[in-house]
């Protein structure tokens, strides 16, 4: 399939479809995690997913030696645990409760702010532009959420604050980059996450069923794969060709809600989409621009 093209762009291609891999992987693990939320609290479903993955995460810690995995920064780690969870159960909560395409929609503003926390706290600097395209990115969750209407779900604050834990989560991630390796970051991630869910986890805890624990051992293999799918593709091409395709995310979405839950696009938020998508698009276009001139 690749003889006749270079290395280089063998990579690229081959990233592109680990990438696309990825986003089916995990819509595939929304549309489970829909299909859960009918019988299953959100808390017990996201304790279930980051269990299978620490399970499947232990061989991976065994390879290093424990003195490397120590810390000086434990504060920091748990700071960032707690915006991760956070950030999975309102995620978790968002996918359960609103359209598959609408939610995963409202995914795509996580690159704004992202880069409007990186001004804020890591006092980075930014062009102009920057400041427009964060402002039309939110033009087009208005437009899709259209909070004047009587029949605006509330579950998109939801959806928003679960970008706005995720952002936090990565500035925290960076910080701790300075002196932490990936091993440290991914070993307390993982302990610390099953273990500070786990205590809330027991007061809601009811045994699933044989179905509920099929689809829970599912969705946890689904979520493993889609982080090994994103590590393979990051491996092997720029993150700057890489992010347009997470819009491949709502390619699946689309059809996945439609099959499964009967749900039907509006045009209001396929328009609102199409701004947040265009917008976010931009931004990488003018971050891959300040690179090549740095």
């Amino acid at each position: 399939m690749f003889k006749n093209i270079s290395l280089e762009h063998q990579n690229n291609l081959k990233s592109i479809l680990w990438m696309v891999l990825w986003a089916l992987a995990f819509s595939m693990g929304m549309s489970i995690t829909k299909l859960l939320s009918a019988n299953m609290n959100t808390l017990i479903i996201v304790w279930f997913r980051l269990t299978l993955g620490l399970v499947l995460f232990l061989p991976f810690v065994l390879k290093h030696p424990i003195k490397g995995l120590k810390t000086q920064r434990f504060p920091l780690h748990f700071i960032r645990v707690i915006f991760m969870c956070c950030s999975m159960l309102c995620t978790y909560y968002a996918y359960s409760h609103l359209p598959l395409a609408f939610v995963t929609s409202i995914g795509f503003t996580s690159p704004l702010i992202t880069t409007l926390l990186a001004i804020i706290i890591l006092h980075e600097r930014v062009i102009w532009q920057v400041w427009l395209v964060i402002a039309a990115g939110y033009v087009g969750v208005i437009v899709m959420v259209h909070p004047g209407n009587a029949e605006f779900n509330p579950t998109v604050v939801v959806a928003l604050l679960a970008n706005l834990f995720a952002s936090c989560s990565l500035i925290t991630v960076k910080k701790l980059s300075d002196t932490e390796s990936a091993a440290q970051i991914m070993f307390y991630a993982n302990i610390m996450s099953v273990m500070f869910l786990g205590i809330f986890a027991l007061a809601f805890w009811r045994a699933p069923s044989r179905h509920d624990m099929f689809l829970l051992t599912l969705l946890g293999a689904l979520g493993v794969l889609s982080q090994f799918c994103s590590v393979k593709a990051l491996k092997l091409g720029k993150a700057s060709i890489l992010a347009p395709v997470e819009y491949s995310r709502l390619v699946f979405a689309i059809p996945l809600g439609l099959l499964l839950f009967d749900e039907v696009p509006t045009i209001k938020a396929l328009i609102g989409s199409i701004i947040i998508i265009l917008s976010t698009g931009y931004l990488t276009f003018l971050e891959l621009k300040s690179n090549k001139s740095s």
